[in-house]
């Protein structure tokens, strides 16, 4: 959802430039949500499968506080 967004991506970026710099992992927050829906898609690309694995437990750690609450 759209108010996860905002913890996968952190402030000022900062997650984002993180997952980059320790995993070399790309990633993308899309813009626009999927149709009739309020779901956004977060793309990750790597080459290595171990640093895509890495770079989905950190995205997971970053947005589980908030995903239990809610």
């Amino acid at each position: 959802p759209e108010f996860v967004c905002s913890m996968i991506i952190g402030k000022q970026g900062m997650n984002v430039k993180n997952i980059q710099k320790d995993f070399r992992s790309f990633v993308q927050v899309h813009k626009d949500p999927l149709p009739y829906s309020s779901e956004f898609v977060v793309s990750l690309t790597n080459k290595d499968v171990s640093c895509l694995a890495g770079s989905v437990n950190r995205i997971y750690e970053s947005i589980q506080s908030i995903k239990s609450i809610s």
